[in-house]
């Protein structure tokens, strides 16, 4: 007798009970979290690296056109004639105001105005001021201020003496030859730029924005062997190169619990070397930054919170003409 064989039925099928099904969907949740996590860590570097990058480029070529202006600055040696000025377009005050929020050293927002020989006794002005970034014509506003380029392009026909214009709307030549030297100097160096407190309105026209988000534009001038001219320097060891008793060839006015806001360099006397310091923020903390309520001191809060995100530049810039 033969036996048959015992047929074998497959066994059911058996889903995933609800706990492993909660158990992989938790692990796939942390999963997509840290994922998620990476990525927006990622984005956050990516985006900051590229805001330090725009600063970073618009900053240095800033720092490029000011260095290039300033090498070239010179004396015309004209008695009584300005060459080079600086001057604080802020308030002594509020600059003040920022001295207990900003450790590191007090931000001040500068002008630097000067002129460069294009030729026998022909010369032209440049300048680089801190205004609102509304105007170049409207004052700043601390603790942000936006940098700008000036170079008098006026076409408009002048008779004054000697001074020499321009036909198109190319920068101005003028001439220092003769008596009218000294005016004409004092004329396109202080008063038509309205440099230290004249009417600014020459400006607008005359004018070109270089950068925006600017905390801190300070400009020291140095002689030929390494001193700050500032509060303290020997003023009286610059006599007039032909013995003469005039008008001082250096001199400094408006001092404010010392902070002196215009310094003028006159006759022969220039700075040896210029040290600039730029310090600006970053274009999503500028976005950030304008979005505050206008309160000068919830602004210096912020960006003292922020700091880490303001970028720093510094060059030291040397000029051909000197004290001598």
């Amino acid at each position: 007798m033969t036996m048959k064989p015992s047929r074998t039925h497959p066994l059911p099928a058996r889903g995933f009970s609800l706990i492993e099904l909660m158990v992989a969907v938790g692990l796939l949740g942390v999963i997509v979290l840290a994922l998620y996590a990476m990525f927006d860590q990622t984005q956050k570097a990516l985006r900051g690296a590229s805001g330090q990058a725009d600063v970073m480029e618009g900053a240095r070529a800033a720092l490029g056109l000011v260095t290039r202006d300033i090498e070239e600055a010179g004396a015309a040696g004209v008695p009584n004639g300005p060459n080079f000025l600086t001057h604080v377009s802020a308030k002594a005050n509020l600059i003040e105001n920022q001295t207990l929020l900003f450790q590191e050293h007090q931000p001040v927002l500068q002008d630097v105005f000067g002129i460069k020989n294009v030729g026998d006794h022909r010369w032209q002005v440049f300048g680089y001021f801190i205004a609102s970034e509304d105007s170049a014509v409207v004052a700043v506003k601390p603790p942000v201020g936006t940098l700008y380029r000036y170079e008098d392009r006026d076409y408009r026909s002048m008779v004054n003496g000697d001074l020499r214009t321009s036909s198109s709307n190319t920068p101005i030549q003028f001439v220092t030859r003769g008596s009218l030297g000294s005016s004409v100097l004092q004329r396109n160096l202080i008063t038509k730029p309205g440099a230290l407190g004249s009417d600014p309105t020459h400006r607008l026209n005359n004018s070109a924005r270089v950068l925006d988000g600017v905390v801190n534009f300070r400009v020291t001038a140095y002689d030929t062997i390494g001193r700050p001219i500032d509060l303290v320097y020997p003023t009286n060891s610059l006599p007039a190169p032909d013995g003469a008793t005039r008008y001082p060839p250096l001199t400094r006015t408006r001092i404010l619990k010392g902070l002196v806001t215009d310094v003028i360099y006159a006759d022969t006397a220039m700075p040896a070397y210029v040290e600039v310091e730029l310090d600006t923020l970053e274009p999503r903390l500028l976005e950030q930054f304008r979005a505050l309520p206008p309160d000068i001191k919830i602004r210096n809060r912020y960006l003292t919170n922020h700091l880490g995100q303001i970028q720093s530049f510094r060059q030291r810039i040397p000029i051909r003409s000197s004290f001598r």
